[in-house]
């Protein structure tokens, strides 16, 4: 498996060497050729002008697009495996292969121990791997992850060489905790920075009880005590401004302020300290902008006025300090807007908006396998439904019938979906009738297609083949699977993003519209994400109004006159 010397080769040599190999078929020939050719005209060069560097190409076929190459996610992959297979073939370097290599007796054996299915998925290219080496379990220490590692990275075109290497060597060290397994573990691998943890245990335990006090008073709420909180916040918010605010502790020992200094939250907002604190945050960042920096500065802000109490001058201040702070930019951010431009083409919104219909079909298929066909349905429906309604994933996941989705006029009218409000993230009730296709959809899954997968009709919408509820990162993961077959890369949540875009795309003074459509309490968050979307908006409507007024004053390119027509 060593690699062979690769330098100085360029894709046109691949092509020169193809032809001379007369085992592979006619057929085969040409789609090496034409993968190799497709990699050279996507990077917008001569094959004799691009070096073989396999891992610039997997980053080309990483970051393509289906629709704006004119081809569908399954096309690409073809093309990236032919690709390999075309360099393999060449004799030019030596790919690493190991997905038809059969196991030795002793990597069986090991494997057949492990019941989990991640663990053993994690250690499947691995144990190939060192099956082509004969190298076994007992046998495996550091030196052989690190050269696993460097095949990775050199040999093949894995997307991920490196998340590859460390679920293997995390896969291995678990299962090298199994009874029977013949091996030992090996130096476990850590992913990101090593996180410098400051002493914040040696506070005073009057600073811990003030905190604690504090985020007791933000989940409680009276009408009748004038120093309750107006609202109360959710769980998930108390829990960020716990770690916000220790963030800022961290922060301000690091700068060298003694840990008993910092008694109470009262001490942690004094100026100085916060002037301190943002000074660290902004350096840290090296001056950028930066998201949980800024959240860090709006909690303590707002601690400051809310629980501290401090005075008008103080609370000045500490908004003067915040404003120095670089500001995030307001509006979508750059993934987003990418997402949108791809779909100003023509034939990546159809592909979109017709994507519920081929899961559909593949749902009802008779060819479709049983396992395959809620998954099918689903994404379908999912489509559907974010299309019509864009809601949150979270109530999207907890969809039911007779709860959420119900016939009020019979099996024959539209769906009618309502989500109250004590389960949506603003409070606000969703309130809708369905269009008459997504109504039949939900008719049909409810009642034909879960029965014949289950056995029963089930209330869930979103369910596996026990009719088990499925969680909302695992319907997540679903969606963008589907997407990408579809060549796009699309996530639930941009959805909502797209239901905006269309709207305001066909009416951009309509930012009401879209404010009641995705939910929002104010429509200054509207405005914030959408309004400013796309510039070419305003100036397409400006092209098509000047059109008009010439039209209306002109004749044949003269002033019109009265009379004159």
């Amino acid at each position: 498996m060593n690699q062979l010397p690769s330098e100085g080769f360029t894709l046109q040599h691949v092509v020169a060497a193809l032809t001379t190999r007369t085992d592979l078929s006619a057929t085969r020939r040409r789609d090496f050729v034409a993968a190799v050719k497709w990699v050279a005209n996507a990077l917008d060069q001569s094959p004799n002008d691009v070096p073989i560097d396999l891992r610039k190409v997997t980053d080309l076929f990483r970051r393509a697009s289906g629709l704006r190459a004119g081809l569908s996610g399954k096309r690409l992959q073809n093309l990236k495996s032919d690709f390999g297979g075309a360099v393999n073939a060449s004799g030019l370097a030596t790919m690493l292969q190991t997905a038809n290599l059969p196991l030795s007796d002793a990597w069986n054996k090991q494997l057949k121990l492990v019941s989990d299915k991640p663990t053993r998925t994690g250690l499947s290219r691995f144990s190939r791997f060192c099956t082509g080496l004969n190298i076994e379990p007992a046998e495996v220490i550091d030196e052989v992850f690190a050269e696993f590692k460097q095949a990775l990275e050199k040999q093949s075109m894995v997307t991920n060489p490196q998340t590859s290497w460390v679920w293997a060597v995390r896969s291995w060290n678990k299962a090298c905790k199994i009874d029977g397994w013949n091996g030992n573990a090996v130096t476990p691998v850590r992913v990101g920075r090593e996180p410098v943890r400051m002493p914040t245990h040696l506070l005073p335990d009057s600073f811990w009880i003030d905190l604690e006090e504090y985020l007791t008073w933000c989940s409680v709420t009276s009408p009748f005590d004038e120093k309750s909180r107006r609202t109360a916040l959710k769980p998930a918010t108390i829990h960020l401004r716990r770690q916000q605010i220790k963030s800022a502790v961290e922060a301000a020992l690091k700068v060298g302020i003694e840990p008993e200094e910092i008694k109470s939250i009262h001490d942690l907002v004094e100026c100085q300290v916060v002037k301190a604190v943002f000074r660290h945050l902004y350096e840290v960042h090296e001056g950028k902008p930066n998201a949980y920096t800024s959240g860090v500065a709006t909690t303590l802000v707002t601690v400051a006025k809310e629980w501290v109490r401090v005075s008008a001058d103080q609370l000045t201040e500490l908004k003067a300090l915040r404003s120095k702070l670089p500001s995030l930019s307001s509006g979508l951010t750059e993934k987003n807007k990418a997402t949108l431009l791809g779909l100003k083409d023509p034939a990546a919104l159809a592909v979109l908006l017709g994507t519920p219909e081929t899961f559909w079909m593949q749902a009802r298929g008779k060819r479709t396998p049983s396992k395959r066909r809620l998954p099918h349905a689903q994404i379908a429906l999912l489509i559907e439904l974010l299309l019509a309604c864009p809601m949150r994933m979270a109530n999207a996941a907890a969809l039911e019938f007779g709860r959420h989705i119900s016939f009020p006029a019979g099996p024959k009218g539209r769906a009618y979906l309502c989500i109250p409000g004590d389960e949506t993230k603003n409070g606000l009730a969703i309130e809708a009738e369905l269009p008459v296709r997504l109504s039949e959809m939900l008719k049909e899954y409810r009642d034909v297609l879960v029965p014949a997968v289950c056995g029963r009709k089930h209330f869930g919408l979103f369910i596996d083949r026990q009719g088990r509820k499925k969680i909302t990162s695992g319907i997540s993961v679903q969606f963008k699977t589907a997407m990408r077959q579809s060549g796009l890369n699309i996530t639930p949540h941009q959805m909502r993003h797209i239901a905006a875009w269309l709207i305001l795309n066909d009416d951009p003074g309509a930012i009401y519209q879209v404010s009641q459509l995705l939910g929002h309490k104010n429509i200054k968050t509207t405005q914030k994400y959408y309004a400013g979307i796309d510039t070419n908006r305003a100036v397409n409507h400006m092209s098509q109004l000047i059109e008009k007024v010439r039209g209306d004053i002109l004749v044949d390119g003269n002033p019109a006159v009265s009379g004159s027509r």
